[in-house]
C-alpha cells in the first residue's frame, strides 16, 4: 500500500514524481499524491528557536540551499521561511534572527528587506563590520491577521553573490 503522508526528497526535473513541491533550486519534494507533501511549514511555539542546519526536521520555503551542519545558505534573491502559529496575539510577535551573509574585500555590504505575510517589517544591512549578530523585527498585528494561523517570512535578498563569483 502507498503511504499518502510520504514524501521523497529528489532533484527537480525528476520525472518519475507526477507532482513536486520545490524546497530550492536544486531539490523538491516529490509524492505520487498531489497535495501529501506539506512540511513547508513549521510548528513552533512562541519563544522556540529553531536552527537551520542539516539536522532539522522541517523543510524551509523556497529560495534555500541544502542545509550544513553550521547552517543554511539562502539561494538566489529571495529565500522564504513558513511557520504556524498561534494567532491570538492582539499586539503582534518579534521575529528574531541570528543571522551572517558572504561578504568580502570586494562585496562589503548587503541588504535584505525582511517582510511578514507581505508586510514589510524591516531591513537588515549587513557590512564587513557588523555581520552576524542577532536582528529583531516587530511583526505588527495586521500582519498576523492576513493569514491566520502562519507567519510567511520572506527575505528579500539585494544583490546577492554566490562564493564563486567572489573567486
Amino acid at each position: 500500500s502507498i503511504n499518502s503522508d510520504a514524501c521523497t526528497l529528489v532533484r527537480r526535473g525528476n520525472l518519475k514524481y507526477k507532482f513536486m513541491k520545490p524546497l530550492n533550486a536544486t531539490y523538491g519534494l516529490a509524492s505520487n499524491i498531489a497535495g501529501s507533501c506539506n512540511s513547508r511549514t513549521l510548528n513552533i511555539e512562541l519563544g522556540e528557536i529553531i536552527k537551520v542546519t542539516g539536522s532539522q526536521k522541517f523543510s524551509l520555503g523556497e529560495g534555500w540551499s541544502t542545509p550544513e551542519s553550521w547552517g543554511t545558505w539562502s539561494d538566489g534573491e529571495k529565500a522564504s521561511l513558513e511557520m504556524q502559529i498561534d494567532s491570538r496575539y492582539p499586539n503582534g510577535l518579534t521575529l528574531s534572527l541570528d543571522s551572517s551573509t558572504l561578504l568580502s574585500a570586494s562585496h562589503q555590504s548587503l541588504r535584505v528587506d525582511v517582510l511578514a505575510n507581505e508586510i514589510k517589517v524591516g531591513v537588515i544591512n549587513y557590512s564587513l563590520a557588523d555581520n552576524r549578530r542577532i536582528r529583531s523585527f516587530a511583526i505588527p498585528p495586521q500582519a498576523l491577521e492576513t493569514n491566520p494561523g502562519t507567519l510567511q517570512s520572506v527575505f528579500a535578498i539585494h544583490g546577492a553573490v554566490s562564493p564563486k563569483s567572489l573567486g
